[in-house]
């Protein structure tokens, strides 16, 4: 490898909006941890505009199949120290061979498993950790490993949306936002669905996205609505998802974006789109398959409306943080063995009637290492117990001051009561100090 005073990427991302959002994880790690690397891309022309807006990329290259040699002439005149692909392309997979760039890094396929230095399984969901897992290939950048998956938002666009809000919209409410695209499902039935909720007056309505002028979503107006339709860029229109409460689109590269922000979301997807296309998912998440209609539209926003956590988000970011994963706090019951289970499975039954995640778990059936293994899947909140359990406490108190248990569970000595609510364990939960 040449030395040169500056690191040099070369980052092949010639790709579509969603799965650039969802590389973020691994492109602000490197940025931002090891800042004196510069990242430049070979990219497609929405790449380049995002990347660049995001103060991610140092350079970028737009790739076109005419420009192609006149592309890999300046990629070697650039002495790249590493070359990071993250699709199987193959004409572009063959530049770092082209240019001599010794260290190659990306998915498998046959030619990359020959002449690449590593190779990782192309999962969706697990494509970036499983390069991320790889230390020993990133040593040479001396990375420590923290992710930061945040987009990050242009100061003189939040600046100019921040304005445009004030102006329109009454900054008491919370703002629901919609982002259409050509390939929007069912204008007349959405169309439907929006007029019955702008004639709710709790909320501001944000319309935004990219349409043919002929589309009937276009004349939408009103009170408390801001319809900014073929108005916005890319960069303006990161700045509204900012600002939005609510996020709803059939687009996964604006879900991408507000999954990375923690936003709830209403996504309208394709039959058989896989979740995974949306990236880290958000904690509050309502998904519609098609046919999309305005029924179902309505039940998902009211579901998620009356949802713990997203009726609290609207009134405050730190009241929000006390919610819970996944619409419902989980609770596991310890028991002492079989006859003590069936004294209390009646309890239990009527628990789970309500709705309430509650798991029965038979110590004298296992160990304390399989009940770990058993909160950390299933994200536990709350061990409860009525007897004392005092060796299987102290044993979960030392094990969660030293992994990264999140949600890290609560421990409380209570009979199981069949009036409890899901509402009660919340309380409980927010009450009790750890143990």
């Amino acid at each position: 490898m040449k030395k040169t005073t500056t690191i040099k990427i070369l980052v092949q991302h010639l790709d579509t909006l969603p799965n650039i959002v969802f590389s973020l994880p691994l492109l602000n790690c490197i940025q931002e941890q090891y800042p004196k690397a510069e990242l430049h891309f070979l990219t497609n022309k929405i790449g380049a505009e995002f990347l660049i807006s995001q103060k991610i990329a140092k350079n970028t290259f737009i790739y076109k199949k005419e420009l192609f040699y006149p592309i890999l002439k300046k990629i070697k005149k650039e002495h790249y120290n590493l070359f990071l692909s993250l699709n199987k392309k193959t004409k572009l997979n063959l530049i770092p061979i082209l240019t001599k760039i010794p260290l190659k890094i990306g998915p498998k396929s046959i030619l990359t498993n020959l002449l690449f230095n590593l190779t990782v399984p192309t999962n969706q969901s697990l494509f970036i950790h499983n390069i991320l897992k790889y230390k020993p290939y990133f040593s040479v950048f001396n990375l420590p490993f923290q992710i930061n998956t945040q987009v990050q938002e242009d100061p003189i666009c939040q600046h100019k949306i921040k304005e445009l809000f004030h102006k329109y919209l009454d900054p008491k409410k919370p703002n629901l936002l919609f982002i259409f695209t050509p390939h929007t499902p069912s204008p007349k039935e959405l169309t439907a669905a929006i007029s019955h909720l702008t004639s709710n007056p709790n909320y501001n309505f944000i319309l935004s996205g990219f349409l043919s002028k002929s589309s009937s979503l276009l004349s939408i107006n009103g009170t408390s609505i801001l319809n900014l339709i073929n108005q916005l860029n890319l960069t303006d229109l990161i700045s509204v998802i900012y600002q939005a409460n609510l996020c709803i689109s059939s687009d996964p590269a604006y879900i991408s974006l507000a999954s990375n922000n923690d936003k709830p979301i209403i996504y309208i997807a394709p039959k058989n789109a896989p979740i995974s296309q949306t990236g880290p998912l958000s904690d509050y998440f309502k998904i519609i398959r098609s046919p999309f209609s305005a029924s179902l539209f309505i039940k998902k926003f009211q579901e998620l409306q009356n949802d713990l956590s997203i009726s609290n988000y609207f009134i405050s970011e730190k009241t929000k943080k006390n919610y819970l994963l996944k619409n419902t706090i989980k609770v596991v019951y310890l028991l002492k063995n079989q006859k003590d289970y069936q004294t209390k499975k009646e309890d239990f039954i009527a628990l789970q009637d309500q709705g309430l995640n509650i798991h029965p778990f038979i110590l004298k059936k296992t160990n304390p290492l399989t009940l770990l293994y058993f909160l950390k899947k299933e994200n536990i909140h709350i061990i409860q117990t009525d007897t004392n359990f005092f060796l299987t406490k102290i044993f979960l108190k030392i094990v969660f001051l030293f992994l990264n248990f999140k949600p890290k569970p609560k421990f409380i000595k209570q009979k199981i009561n069949k009036y409890l609510t899901a509402e009660t364990y919340l309380t409980i939960y927010q009450k009790h100090d750890f143990f």
